[in-house]
C-alpha cells in the first residue's frame, strides 16, 4: 500500500471517528464514554505505530465532542425541554413537504437553541425562507437521535421580521421558477423539476415520493454535489472561454456557489457539497491538487465540529456515503464491467450506480425499512436526463421573468422530466421491487442474495450482459409506455 493510500484511509478514520464521537455524545448525553472510547483507541494505536493517527483522531473527537456538550447544555437549559405549550421565535428554512392526511412538515431554526426543530401545521407556511416567525404550538417530545428531539404540533404562527435582502432576492427567484413550471400543465412534472433544480420537495405527493424511495431515485429531489459541480462548473468553464484570468474565474465560481446555496437552502447534503466545493475551488487557486478523498473527510469533519446536529441527519450520511462510494469503489468497478465486453460508457454509468447504491442502501434501508431491488437498473435509466434538467433549470431560474425564454426551455425539459417519471413508475411496479425489511430473516437474505448478485456482475460475463439486456429490455417498455401515454 502506497503512502498516498494510507494517508487517504486516515483521513477516512479520522472522519468516523469523529463522526461515531458526536453520535455517542448526543445519545448519550454525556462526554464521559466518548473521552474514553478515545483514550482506549489512542492506546491502542500507539501501540500498533500509528502514533500521528492516534494523536488526530483524540484531538478531534475531543473537540468534536465539547462542542456537541456545549449545544446539548445549551438545549437543556432552555425551557422548551419541560414544556407542554410554548411560544418561540425562529427563522424558516426554506421548503416544506407534505406528510399526508392535509398534513405539512417544516423546519425552524430558533433564535436562542443551537438546533433545527420540525413544525406540523394544516397548512404550508407562505413566508419566504428566513422569516422570523413566532410559532405557539404544542411540544411533543419524540425518542429520534437529535440534539433536541421536539416535534412542534404548530396552534398559531405570525411572522415577526421579513429576511434579509439577499433571501428575499433568492425566495424572488424561487416564486419566478415556480410560476414558469406551471406551463408544463402536469403537477407530478413541476413537482419533479422543482426538486431537480432547487430541491424544492413541497409538491411532491406523498404518493410519489414512495415511487422514488422504492426505485432508488428519491435521491434525484434533493440537492446534491451533481448540482454544486454542475454550477461551478458552468461558471468555470464560461470564465475559460472569455480568457478570465484564473483567481478571478475562481472568484466568480465561488460567488455563484454561495448564490447557489441561498437560493436552495442549507439542507445538510447541501452543506456538504457546499463546503466540498469550496474547498475544491480554494485549490484551484493555489493550483493544488488534492485528493477528493481527502477533501471529503476534511469537510466531514469540519461540520460536524461546527453542527454536530448533522451527525443525526440521514440527508448528510447519504451524502457523505454516495460521495464516498463514488470516489473509493467506483473505480475499481470499471474494468472489470469493461472486461464483459460492455461499452466504457455503459460500464462508467453503471459503475456510478453501483458504487452509490452499496454504500447507501444500508442507511436507506434503516431510514425507510426497505430495500430497492431495482435502484441500479432506474438509476442507470434516469442518468441521460439528470444532467439537461439541472443545466436547463439553472437556465430557467435566471429567466423565469424574461419573455419568450422561458416557454422554450419548459418545453425543452418536457421530454426528460416524462422520462425519469416514467422510469419510477414502471420500475415501482415490478415484482420484488422493494424488499421490506420485517422481524424475520426472508428480507435479509433477499438483500444478501442481491448484494452477490451486484458484485457478480462486475466479475461476470453472463451476469453483467443479461443485467444490461434487462435495461435495454425495461428502457424500451418505459419507452412504450411514455408514447403511449
Amino acid at each position: 500500500m502506497t503512502r498516498l493510500t494510507i494517508r487517504t484511509w486516515q483521513w477516512g478514520i479520522l472522519a468516523g471517528w469523529v463522526w461515531i464521537a458526536v453520535l455517542v455524545t448526543v445519545a448519550t448525553t454525556s462526554p464521559t464514554p466518548t473521552l474514553f472510547g478515545s483514550l482506549l483507541g489512542s492506546l491502542l494505536l500507539f501501540i500498533v505505530g500509528q502514533w500521528r493517527l492516534a494523536l488526530g483522531g483524540a484531538t478531534l473527537a475531543t473537540t468534536a465532542t465539547l462542542a456537541t456538550m456545549r449545544k446539548i447544555a445549551t438545549v437543556a437549559a432552555h425551557s422548551l425541554r419541560h414544556a407542554t405549550d410554548i411560544t418561540i421565535e425562529g427563522r424558516l428554512l426554506t421548503g416544506f413537504r407534505t406528510i399526508g392526511h392535509g398534513r405539512f412538515l417544516y423546519k425552524i431554526h430558533p433564535l436562542d437553541l443551537p438546533c433545527e426543530l420540525p413544525v406540523i401545521t394544516g397548512k404550508p407556511p407562505t413566508m419566504a425562507a428566513g422569516t422570523t416567525l413566532a410559532i405557539t404550538a404544542e411540544v411533543q417530545h419524540t425518542d429520534r437521535l437529535n440534539l433536541c428531539p421536539i416535534l412542534l404540533n404548530e396552534t398559531h404562527v405570525e411572522p415577526v421580521a421579513p429576511p434579509g435582502k439577499l433571501l428575499t432576492a433568492a425566495a424572488t427567484l424561487h416564486e419566478h421558477l415556480l410560476g414558469a413550471l406551471t406551463r408544463l400543465n402536469n403537477p407530478t412534472l413541476e413537482a419533479l423539476a422543482a426538486g431537480m433544480i432547487i430541491g424544492d420537495t413541497s409538491q411532491v405527493t406523498p404518493e410519489a415520493q414512495l415511487r422514488y424511495t422504492a426505485t432508488g431515485l428519491s435521491h434525484l429531489t434533493a440537492v446534491s454535489g451533481a448540482n454544486v459541480a454542475i454550477v461551478t462548473t458552468s461558471v468555470l468553464v464560461i470564465a475559460k472561454a472569455i480568457r478570465l484570468p484564473q483567481w478571478l474565474a475562481v472568484g466568480i465560481a465561488g460567488l455563484a456557489l454561495i448564490a447557489y446555496v441561498l437560493l436552495v437552502g442549507t439542507e445538510p447534503s447541501v452543506l456538504r457539497a457546499a463546503a466540498t466545493g469550496s474547498i475544491g475551488l480554494l485549490a484551484l487557486i493555489g493550483d493544488h491538487r488534492l485528493h477528493p478523498a481527502r477533501v471529503l473527510a476534511a469537510t466531514t469533519i469540519g461540520l460536524l465540529v461546527y453542527d454536530p446536529q448533522l451527525a443525526c441527519a440521514y440527508g448528510f450520511a447519504l451524502s457523505v456515503a454516495a460521495t464516498a462510494g463514488i470516489l473509493l469503489i467506483y473505480p475499481h468497478l470499471i474494468a472489470p464491467l469493461v472486461s464483459c465486453r460492455i461499452p466504457l460508457l455503459f460500464a462508467k454509468a453503471i459503475a456510478l450506480a453501483i458504487a452509490a447504491q452499496l454504500i447507501t442502501a444500508p442507511l436507506i434501508t434503516l431510514m425507510a425499512g426497505q430495500f430497492s431491488t431495482v435502484s441500479v437498473v432506474a438509476n442507470l435509466l434516469a442518468a441521460p436526463a439528470v444532467a439537461p434538467i439541472t443545466v436547463a433549470g439553472l437556465v430557467l431560474v435566471l429567466t423565469a421573468s424574461w419573455p419568450l425564454i422561458p416557454q422554450i426551455i419548459v418545453w425543452l425539459l418536457q421530454l426528460p422530466l416524462r422520462w425519469i417519471d416514467a422510469v419510477a413508475r414502471t420500475t415501482s411496479t415490478l415484482p420484488l421491487a422493494t424488499i421490506t425489511i420485517g422481524d424475520d430473516l426472508t428480507g435479509v437474505i433477499q438483500i444478501i442474495t442481491v448484494g452477490l448478485w451486484i458484485v457478480l456482475l462486475c466479475y461476470s460475463r453472463w451476469a453483467a450482459t443479461l443485467t444490461v439486456a434487462a435495461a435495454f429490455l425495461l428502457g424500451s417498455w418505459t419507452l412504450v409506455t411514455l408514447i403511449a401515454a
